[in-house]
């Protein structure tokens, strides 16, 4: 039997024993605890979802791994304790709503900005999850906008490393960040075979550079309107050892994930510096060249200063390197990205916004970025398969950026062009600058100084046959039949928009411009306001015939007269006819045709004015012009003379016109005709002339200067 002694030394050493694993139990529990957020680390999440799976080995789940988009530039904003804060208050959500949610089983912060989670799949919805994480995001900071990717693994082997479901999950995430239509991924086999040629680029990636396989391709960009070439675009190609051409789109979005992409890019402008110093001291006429500038450059603050130095380094002006950048580089960090865009800017350099309209936020970002031209992305015009009212829209969306582009004074380029058809859309809207295999593919640099050589483009080939009437309202549509009609066959024509007496052009055709006798960019400060245009006098008319179309629906004419232009034109008539089209916003759209009336006004007011001087002569009057180059043209005849002559004026012209004897000068009389404009004095010959009938008669004329 114990004495009571022992019984109390026994009961001491168990409460000790007791306290230990309570201590144990405390330091696995803060080992466990990830001390920003709260939520497990990542060996406890991997241990506690192994361990859950072998319990439930019959139940489906999901392991979903997600991240905060841009948490990086909110801790370069706020700093440091403002990003450990928000990482908290993630936690507490997860903390404190966990027991409310279906699915949710276990959760943690795998690192950095990170968070993984295994999910009941039976009750999981991904868009409801992505609904609430947007949610949470948007309540911890409403000023942010942080932009939620999610990747998903549909666990279907339980004995697979949960590691590595962690490492497959982040994969389909990773599959996003170049991708901003989509917002989750699920893993697949596909992906993995990805990381793998991921990994061999990468390895490869460095040591291609030492050997310059990285060779630089040049595509033209060229004003259609005109046929010549304004500028290129540097782009790069990786030709490995073997001889195998790795496409751009294979290896670009690799190293920018690696950060390899700024030294490429430094390449690129390096080679691009020195072959345009080649083309110069060789006496070679060379455009600008395009240069892309990666959005992962911009986190380098040396790039100004080393842009700077390599364009002093080969003596080259700054406007000779045109940087181009991606729209969507604008969405990372747009306070950092504007600083350093005008620190090249003032530099010297040009700035082009590339890749316009495949953004979110283009409008805000053309109106917050200090830009100096736009690069129209041609997924506008690139698709149309769909309806007529699903192509009507897109070509009055593509009409009106285009418009509002050059309306705020900045050059617009279309890149992508690859048809004839997207080109005469194009250049019927306004935009002039266009790029792509329609004109070029990308050359090497022998290939662009012999293209560059021609300076001529070619003229696209004539549509053959005439396309079936159709309805004005096609020509709104951006598809082949009825952009080819519009600049083929209609003649002088355009889609204008009326608004409280201020007409707009937004398409014309080719042959509107040519009826006027200016070219395209000529016209070009005019194109918002067509009445400046118009003689004072005349606006009335036009405003008044335009008004009748849009009220009674039907055709409207009018007749008007327009102001020369600076070039030393003349002015003209115009026959203008208007029908109407639709409604749009606070104006109206409508079809305007137009045809040149000046011989036939100018005509009829000579005549008019020959009539009045020539009324109470008895005798037959025909009045000639004798040009510098002695070629005589009839401009009036009276009723008398025709009567004379047994002729009708309209035969009585196109006899003149023809060289026919009657209502000209026989040749016996072309002395005295030379006497009369020398002298300046009358002369009267007498003249053997032919009627229309054949019969010959003799005709006593007073030729008067």
């Amino acid at each position: 039997m114990k004495c009571k002694a022992d019984s109390i030394l026994t009961r001491s050493s168990d409460l000790r024993t007791l306290e230990s694993i309570r201590q144990v139990r405390r330091e696995l529990k803060i080992a466990d605890t990830d001390e920003k957020s709260g939520l497990y680390t990542r060996n406890a999440f991997v241990r506690y979802t192994r361990q859950y799976l072998q319990e439930h080995p019959d139940e489906k789940f999901i392991l979903m791994r997600w991240d905060i988009d841009n948490f990086k530039v909110y801790n370069d904003i706020n700093g440091v304790k403002a990003g450990d804060e928000y990482l908290r208050k993630v936690g507490i959500f997860y903390l404190n709503n966990a027991d409310d949610s279906k699915d949710l089983v276990i959760f943690g912060r795998y690192d950095a900005e990170h968070f993984v989670s295994l999910r009941k799949a039976a009750l999981f919805n991904p868009d409801t999850v992505l609904s609430t994480v947007n949610n949470l995001l948007h309540e911890i900071d409403p000023e942010f906008d942080f932009s939620v990717r999610i990747g998903l693994y549909a666990i279907d082997d339980p004995s697979v490393d949960v590691s590595l479901m962690c490492d497959r999950a982040d994969m389909a995430l990773q599959s996003l960040k170049q991708n901003y239509q989509h917002a989750y991924a699920w893993y697949d086999e596909g992906m993995r075979k990805d990381l793998v040629n991921e990994h061999e680029l990468i390895n490869a990636m460095k040591p291609a550079l030492d050997n310059h396989e990285y060779v630089i391709y040049y595509q033209p960009i060229v004003n259609y309107s005109s046929h010549t070439i304004v500028k290129a675009e540097a782009l790069v190609r990786w030709k490995t050892s073997s001889g195998s051409l790795i496409p751009p789109g294979v290896f670009i979005p690799v190293f920018e994930k690696s950060g390899f992409i700024y030294e490429l890019d430094k390449y690129v402008w390096k080679n691009v510096c020195q072959a345009i110093r080649r083309w110069k001291d060789a006496g070679l006429n060379v455009p600008s060249i395009s240069v892309n500038i990666s959005r992962k450059d911009f986190y380098h603050q040396d790039i100004q200063e080393y842009l700077s130095d390599l364009i002093k380094e080969y003596n080259l002006d700054p406007s000779c390197l045109n940087l181009e950048v991606t729209e969507s580089a604008y969405m990372d960090d747009p306070s950092q990205l504007s600083e350093v865009i005008q620190k090249l800017r003032s530099s010297g350099f040009r700035i082009e916004m590339d890749d316009f309209g495949s953004g979110y936020s283009s409008l805000n970002t053309l109106k917050n970025m200090p830009v100096d031209s736009v690069k129209l992305d041609m997924n506008f015009i690139n698709d149309n398969t769909g309806t007529k009212a699903e192509n009507h829209k897109g070509g009055k969306i593509l009409s009106s950026v285009v418009r509002m582009v050059h309306d705020i004074g900045l050059p617009i380029v279309a890149e992508g062009v690859e048809t004839e058809f997207e080109a005469e859309y194009l250049k019927s809207i306004g935009c002039y600058l266009m790029q792509g295999y329609y004109f070029s593919k990308p050359l090497p640099e022998t290939e662009l100084l012999a293209f560059i050589a021609d300076k001529e483009l070619s003229d696209a080939d004539a549509l053959k046959e005439r396309i079936g009437k159709m309805d004005t309202i096609d020509f709104l549509e951006a598809t082949p039949q009825s952009t080819l009609l519009f600049n083929t066959f209609i003649g002088g024509a355009g889609i204008v928009e009326y608004t409280k007496n201020t007409l707009s052009g937004l398409r014309l055709n080719d042959m509107f411009f040519k009826i006027i006798g200016v070219s395209r960019e000529t016209y070009d400060p005019y194109l918002y306001d067509m009445m400046q245009r118009i003689t004072p006098r005349c606006r009335p008319i036009m405003q008044d015939a335009l008004q009748k179309a849009i009220d009674t629906q039907e055709e409207s004419y009018c007749e008007i007269r327009t102001l020369p232009f600076n070039d030393g034109s003349e002015d003209s008539w115009l026959a203008c006819r208007m029908r109407y089209l639709s409604k749009k916003a606070e104006g109206h759209l409508l079809f305007l045709s137009i045809e040149n009336i000046t011989k036939q006004k100018t005509a009829a007011l000579s005549d008019s004015l020959y009539k009045s001087i020539f009324m109470n002569v008895p005798a037959g009057v025909a009045v000639y012009k004798m040009d510098s180059d002695q070629s005589i043209s009839l401009q009036y005849v009276s009723d008398a003379c025709c009567k004379l002559f047994n002729a009708s004026k309209e035969e009585f012209f196109q006899a003149v016109k023809n060289g026919q004897t009657y209502g000209l000068m026989p040749t016996a009389s072309d002395s005295a005709m030379n006497a009369s404009v020398e002298s300046s004095s009358s002369s009267i010959p007498f003249m053997h002339v032919k009627r229309k009938d054949g019969s010959w008669f003799w005709l006593k004329t007073i030729i008067n200067l």
